[in-house]
């Protein structure tokens, strides 16, 4: 089923930009593992990076590095092998991952444990397209989404400092994910914030003592200058890269990064709306915040936070995936009859078509071509109608920490 979600043949394109910042950072010239969109400082680091591609027989495809200095440090020694080890390395690391995944999943759902649970939910992240995205082009997303979902599921389980750990590793590998101790910061539960902070802060601050400042400083520009820029192209799934291609002329084939005014509002806007506003929905109704409803209040932080980011590559819905299961299991299990249901399994029809056939620069296909950011926007709305009114919910424990004998 891999096979036919387009998962193959793997690219490096997504992975290679990783092990050229740690050849960089052997060879000791800091300055080109970074780079702005400007249009000289931009053409200077793609022939770098293209020269080093061919020299490790990577994909020519141009992809900036935004990760922290660390991770180049850290990968430094084994930067200079053909590109095709770390690419395989990364394919088994994913396959792990998923059945890692699986298992997560299961015990958010509360299913049984047995191969029929199993079998269910491997063939339902099987036929995603985001799981066939992040495995073709060698990204991380499985680790970051099996690091946040095992930190909710352990808060959820009162296990407060595997919680915050947790999180914590996973906002080490991309930062987003720091967002998502907002949960235990609404109920007062000090300890997962206090683990998953401190191990976000030691981590940078060791890296800025230990490396130079210097990288941090051109890490931090490269990454502010990014957040100011849209990628036209139907990878992105954000909400302000749609809106550039349905409003603002841009192709869904356009590997370009523009700066309109038009974006930079949208983001502001979508920070608000998505992020923000979830933050409020989750306080005003924290006494919602019970072990019944728990999945239906991380899933809802998770795709708020999804939908506010500026970049969403297609395969960043991986991270709402395990509440899409769980969210489908509920929907039959209680025989939703409402046009509820209809949404939640829209939702599932957008993650599971392979809609790039339909793309083009007409208005259907820039339309289509926005499948994944229409999936997140009606899971978004599922979410927060659950959480508000499910009366089941009611009258129920609260997620608070056991007292003390």
């Amino acid at each position: 089923m891999l096979f036919a979600r387009g998962a193959f043949p793997l690219s490096t394109s997504d992975l290679f930009h990783i092990q050229f910042a740690a050849y960089e950072w052997k060879q000791g010239t800091l300055e080109r593992i970074y780079t702005s969109f400007e249009p000289a400082e931009w053409e200077a680091w793609r022939v770098e990076w293209e020269r080093t591609a061919k020299q490790f027989g990577a994909d020519l495809y141009d992809n900036p590095h935004f990760y922290p200095p660390f991770v180049s440090a850290a990968l430094a020694p084994v930067a200079d092998v053909p590109a095709v080890y770390w690419r395989n390395a990364v394919f088994v690391l994913n396959c792990l991952l998923l059945i890692a995944l699986v298992e997560v999943t299961r015990r958010l759902c509360q299913l049984p444990p047995g191969w029929r649970g199993f079998v269910w939910l491997m063939a339902f992240f099987l036929a995603s397209v985001p799981l066939a995205s992040a495995v073709r082009f060698g990204q991380f997303a499985l680790l970051v989404t099996l690091c946040t979902w095992s930190g909710l599921l352990a808060l959820s389980r009162h296990r407060e400092s595997a919680a915050g750990l947790l999180i914590g590793l996973a906002a080490a590998i991309k930062l987003t994910p720091v967002a998502f101790l907002a949960i235990p910061t609404i109920q007062r539960r000090w300890r997962p914030v206090l683990f998953g902070g401190s191990l976000v802060v030691t981590l940078f601050a060791a890296s800025w003592l230990v490396l130079r400042p210097e990288i941090h400083a051109q890490w931090w520009r490269a990454a502010q200058d990014a957040s100011q820029t849209v990628w036209p192209n139907a990878l992105d799934q954000s909400l302000s890269s749609w809106f550039a291609r349905l409003f603002l002329g841009c192709s869904v084939n356009d590997l370009y990064f523009p700066q309109p005014p038009t974006i930079r509002l949208l983001r502001i806007l979508g920070n608000l709306v998505f992020g923000l506003g979830t933050m409020i929905v989750l306080w005003v109704r924290r006494r919602n915040l019970t072990v019944e409803n728990f999945p239906a209040a991380a899933g809802l932080m998770v795709s708020g936070v999804v939908l506010a980011l500026p970049f969403a590559w297609n395969y960043y819905f991986l991270l709402s995936m395990p509440v899409l299961a769980w969210a489908l299991l509920r929907s039959e299990t209680e025989q939703d009859r409402t046009v509820w249901r209809y949404v939640l399994w829209t939702v599932a029809f957008l993650v599971f078509m392979r809609f790039w056939r339909w793309f083009g620069d007409g208005g259907v296909g820039k339309i289509a071509a926005g499948h994944i950011a229409i999936a997140n926007l009606l899971l978004y709305a599922w979410l927060v109608q659950r959480f508000l009114t499910n009366p089941a919910i009611r009258n129920h424990r609260a997620l608070q920490v056991p007292p003390a004998p």
